[in-house]
């Protein structure tokens, strides 16, 4: 299993992006997160995966990026609603509360945590 999701995955992993490589430590910080981490340490988490170029904000780009690199691992139709770039959109409409065209840390966190349809598709786990 490897492809654009994983290197999503492998990037919140490896933190300190100074090799292509992950120790232990690194790797069982980030499976201990995602399973027996707080939300906001989940959402924190998962805020990092979306924020791919590391400018403390999500762009629409970024997100359709993730998005489709899921449904693609996933084999999830990306037709009509399933749409990544409509799914982004939608999303951008409820998160982006300052309308700037990017979702900061604080939008990300209060959509994930009060709009449960936001939360199951950008934060699942």
């Amino acid at each position: 299993m490897n492809g654009p999701f994983c290197d999503h995955v492998f990037r919140t992993f490896n933190r300190d992006n100074k090799s292509h490589s992950i120790d232990f430590e690194q790797f069982m910080c980030a499976i201990n997160v995602t399973l027996n981490g707080t939300s906001d340490e989940k959402l924190e988490w998962a805020f990092v995966m979306y924020d791919i170029n590391g400018d403390k904000r999500i762009s629409k780009s970024e997100m359709t990026n993730v998005l489709e690199s899921m449904f693609d691992l996933l084999g999830k139709d990306k037709k009509g609603s399933n749409n990544p770039r409509k799914q982004v959109d939608q999303i951008f409409s409820r998160l982006d509360t300052n309308h700037d065209n990017y979702i900061n840390r604080e939008e990300f966190f209060s959509g994930c945590k009060t709009d449960e349809c936001i939360r199951a598709i950008l934060a699942p786990y």
